[in-house]
């Protein structure tokens, strides 16, 4: 638990970062064929990223997610990491 005197001294801005390049630009490039580039919306356990990290907009993501999902169906992205297992 933060002190009073440790929370004032906590920055309560927003963090400065540098912004990512969202993968796709509008709703028409999401494609569930293109593997190369919803490969980059996946992190390496499989899971999809969200939006916050690739910087699209809601509808977007949507459409990535279902692309994701289309993709992983016909077996073109595989559910989970090919890591090894535990």
């Amino acid at each position: 638990s933060f002190t009073a005197e440790r929370r004032s001294n906590r920055s309560g801005g927003p963090r400065q970062g540098r912004r990512r390049e969202p993968v796709f630009r509008t709703v028409e490039e999401v494609d569930y064929k293109e593997i190369s580039r919803l490969a980059r919306c996946i992190d390496e356990r499989g899971r999809i990223l969200p939006r916050r990290w690739l910087g699209h907009s809601a509808e977007i993501q949507a459409h990535v997610a279902l692309a994701v999902k289309r993709a992983r169906h016909c077996a073109l992205l595989s559910y989970t990491s090919s890591g090894k297992a535990r």
